[in-house]
């Protein structure tokens, strides 16, 4: 979207959530189970304070906002409240849907213009501001090895590849909120979905991931119908599971998917190999529950057998303990090792680690893990260890790409299970009052806290937890923060805590 409307969005989700901030948690439930709007008013001084913003700024951007509101809403002039009882995500959509690049994406996936020079003078553009515009998104496709073609408008790259960068531009642009293709018809894709889930032995995973996999499947539908068809040409050697030809089945039970049935036999098992792919092992794979965990590790042992040696000669050769160093459970494990299997052939067919891409650009916070290159070290070294004891020749060649696979993948893990910088909490509460042990507990489970012991030298602490009876300046010689805590506190300390710790260690990594 363009800057203005970004700063309209930013600031519509400033005041929603300066509001809910307001609330008390009993508060929130009570507006949840009764689905009311907790703005009734708008305070714009108020707000250019919280966004560190001038107050004729916030104005301006505000007197913007309303008519967007407003034609939201259908009416002029309507109550605060309605207007904010729009959903966030329902805004987002609306102002992206009118912003060049959405619009753009959006002509190239319909194939419904060829000439870029047609396309920007339809948008009533000139071809330097379309160029500007759409910057941002071609260079977010090259990190999908995919580029624009201008002149005949088209997107060039490897078809999984653009099939990828297309449902994930989509998804980024309508947060999953809106369904934006005009055909084929979200239930009619909904229902080959679910043929497909049903003809691969999946289960149904959640709502989310449904979604999302609508999204990839009427992209992929669309591609096919424009003529982009992959073949058996186009599969890859570490491919090599059974699968029935789903084509088949969604003409027998005549789904209503009309230009499908101009595809051959190859045409038809690649594809559905390639669907088959994409649930199983792209970065938006289904795993639900322990059974569907165990039977992801069996597939691998049965049908990739290197990729499973590797897997778990690194989880065993890696100098770490996943249970006792990360207080991880067995099943917590198998999970991890499960999404290590599906990453490695993922990466693999690929050619790169686009679970990476994808989930960096979908939380953006992941982006600034600290670096961790003794771990890298040891992830470059297992590796090779494992390839040359398990004789896994084949799989040499791809070592630079699976070791900075495994190597982000685990530094996330550790940073957030292990965090070596850790905040340093010290409780100025009564020792001998068990009251207090709700709150000890609280802090005990998070792992980016180092609970400083009565007899430590508290100088040395990041966060001074204060009692009523205690004014920590009297007893520290320190410039920690200071937190209040009262005996007869409201549930809403535990979050305000929460927030204060978590912001002093994302501050520290």
């Amino acid at each position: 979207m363009s800057s203005s409307d970004n700063e309209k969005y930013q600031l519509f989700v400033a005041i929603k959530r300066a509001r809910f901030a307001q609330a008390s948690a009993a508060d929130l439930i009570l507006a949840a189970k009764n689905h009311t709007e907790l703005v009734t008013e708008v305070n714009l001084k108020q707000i250019a304070a919280i966004t560190h913003k001038s107050y004729s700024s916030v104005y301006n951007t505000y007197n913007g906002l309303v008519p967007v509101l407003e034609e939201m809403v259908g009416r002029r002039n309507p109550a605060i409240k309605r207007m904010f009882a729009i959903e966030e995500d329902a805004l987002f959509f609306h102002l992206v849907e009118r912003s060049h690049p959405y619009r753009f994406i959006m002509a190239m996936l319909e194939e419904r213009i060829s000439s870029f020079e047609q396309f920007w003078q339809n948008e009533d553009s000139s071809k330097a501001t379309m160029l500007r515009h759409i910057k941002p998104m071609r260079d977010f496709a090259k990190q999908f090895d995919v580029s624009f073609s201008y002149e005949p408008m088209r997107l060039v790259g490897e078809e999984r590849n653009v099939r990828m960068f297309l449902t994930v531009v989509l998804w980024l642009a309508t947060n999953g909120d809106v369904y934006p293709f005009s055909y084929p018809a979200e239930a009619d894709v909904r229902v080959a979905f679910d043929e497909a889930l049903n003809a691969f032995d999946l289960p149904i995973p959640n709502p989310v991931t449904v979604r999302i996999g609508v999204f990839y499947m009427t992209v992929a539908l669309k591609r096919v119908l424009s003529g982009h068809i992959l073949t058996s040409a186009s599969q890859s050697q570490f491919l090599h599971y059974p699968t029935p030809n789903l084509f088949k089945i969604f003409e027998e039970k005549r789904f209503n998917l009309v230009g499908l049935d101009g595809m051959n036999l190859d045409e038809q098992m690649a594809e559905t190999a390639n669907l088959y792919f994409l649930f199983n092992f792209a970065p938006i794979h289904i795993i639900s529950g322990a059974d569907n965990i165990e039977a992801t590790i069996d597939r691998y042992r049965k049908y990739n057998p290197n990729i499973s040696k590797l897997v778990n000669g690194f989880f065993d050769k890696l100098p770490i303990d996943f249970e006792h160093d990360l207080n991880m459970t067995p099943a917590e494990v198998d999970m991890l090792k499960a999404n290590l299997l599906v990453v490695s052939l993922s990466t693999l067919v690929m050619g790169k680690d686009y679970t990476q891409v994808i989930e960096q650009n979908l939380n953006l916070r992941l982006r600034s893990t600290p670096a961790n290159p003794v771990l890298l070290e040891q992830v470059r070294q297992t590796l090779a260890y494992v390839v040359f004891t398990e004789k896994l020749d084949v799989l040499e060649p791809y070592l630079p790409i699976l070791e900075q696979s495994y190597y982000n993948n685990a530094n996330q893990l550790l940073h957030q299970q292990a965090p070596t910088n850790r905040i340093k909490v010290a409780p100025l509460i009564e020792q001998t009052v068990v009251g207090y042990i709700d709150l000890l507990v609280f802090l005990g489970n998070l792992p980016f806290v180092e609970l400083m012991a009565p007899t430590t030298n508290l100088d040395d602490a990041d966060l001074l937890i204060t009692s009523a009876y205690g004014n920590a300046s009297e007893y520290v010689d320190s410039d920690a923060v200071q937190f209040p805590w009262r005996i007869d506190y409201a549930t809403d300390q535990f979050g305000q805590l929460y927030s204060v710790i978590r912001e002093m260690w994302e501050q520290r990594s």
